[in-house]
């Protein structure tokens, strides 16, 4: 089982280098450049490991039909 956080993407609120992997889906793409800026360093600070990243063109028939 595993707590559930709500947080600001621009201040997530574990210790640098918390966890082994960081996973974001259709996150980026939706948020104000410089927000994603911000967010993006946050993720890196606080994953040690890996970060994986995926974007996606939702006008994309592969994409649609999945």
């Amino acid at each position: 089982e595993f707590p559930v956080v709500n947080a600001n993407n621009c201040y997530i609120p574990f210790k640098d280098n918390s966890f082994d992997i960081g996973f974001s889906l259709g996150v980026f793409m939706n948020i104000h450049p410089l927000m994603a800026k911000l967010a993006f360093s946050e993720m890196m600070r606080v994953c040690k490991k890996y970060i994986i990243h995926i974007e996606y063109d939702e006008n994309n028939t592969f994409c649609r039909m999945i």
